[in-house]
């Protein structure tokens, strides 16, 4: 069931299930709008035990199940979340799911605003994924381009980034917490100081000191 606010109270809505599939886990949810003065339409992404990524989302007039596939040659192992992205202000809001395959390779389920499309993002340089600590969008001025950060745990217990330049994809070794290892991943945002400032992300984590870093 989904909660939402009617702005006078909360309600319960049923939103049912995917077609032959049980949800056996949560990839991510986001708000999509096809251009800025559009209506935020609702996207949850989830992994049915058939294998699949399904997408419940809204056009804005009712709710749908969308089955997404999988991965080509491999499975959904891990669900590493979810952003928009908008190539320009007036562009429409174009979800990304993140997955990581039982290949250990990261995957991305995107959107061109007109198809789905999957993108094999690979892995960390000697290590394999074992955590998500999350996904936040990146814009270097308020005109810029939206770049997705994808930030994951690896087996060598370092922090890695997925980063787009808006060209092509990085990775990046953010190494660990100074006396510590990483015990678990809690979540990213990104933070701009005034409204012409540049977005700068922030990546939490809980270290084996039992400290928040």
């Amino acid at each position: 069931p989904h909660s939402y606010d009617t702005n006078y109270d909360w309600s319960w809505l049923n939103m049912g299930k995917p077609q032959g599939a049980n949800l056996i886990g949560f990839a991510g949810a986001v708000t999509v709008r096809d251009a800025p003065p559009s209506p935020q339409r609702a996207h949850l992404f989830v992994a049915g035990n058939d294998g699949n990524l399904w997408c419940r989302w809204s056009d804005g007039g009712a709710w749908h199940w969308l089955s997404m596939g999988k991965p080509q040659g491999a499975n959904i192992r891990a669900r590493m979340g979810a952003v928009t992205v908008m190539d320009t202000p007036t562009s429409p809001q174009r979800p990304h799911v993140f997955v990581e395959g039982n290949d250990f390779n990261l995957w991305c389920r995107w959107s061109d605003a007109a198809a789905w499309h999957w993108l094999n993002m690979g892995k960390p340089q000697g290590a394999n994924i074992i955590g998500s600590a999350g996904a936040v969008t990146v814009m270097d001025t308020p005109g810029s381009p939206q770049r997705p950060h994808v930030f994951v745990v690896g087996n060598d217990g370092n922090i890695w980034c997925r980063w787009s330049d808006g060209a092509a994809w990085h990775w990046l070794n953010m190494g660990k917490p100074q006396g510590a290892n990483i015990r678990t991943p809690l979540g990213a945002v990104a933070v701009r100081d005034t409204p012409t400032s540049p977005d700068r992300p922030h990546v939490f984590v809980e270290g084996n000191d039992f400290n928040l870093w």
